[in-house]
């Protein structure tokens, strides 16, 4: 036969466990990280602005041929 004192404390154990492991879990605000940064490309230091070219003129631009009737 089964002694009654090992039905209590295994019925004593099998109830406690439960509780005491549900203690264990986060009971606090659940943690998310933080949003990306988006990164911004970085300006150029202040100088000199940087001159302009003029476009270089056509090819035939001296040509005196027309193609007008």
């Amino acid at each position: 036969m089964v002694n009654p004192l090992r039905i209590a404390s295994t019925l004593l154990l099998a109830l406690a466990l439960p509780a005491g492991l549900g203690g264990c879990g986060n009971s606090g605000p659940l943690f998310l990280p933080p949003p990306p940064v988006s990164q911004m490309p970085e300006k150029a230091p202040n100088a000199a602005p940087v001159p302009t070219t003029k476009a270089a003129p056509p090819a035939d631009a001296g040509a005196t041929e027309s193609t007008a009737p």
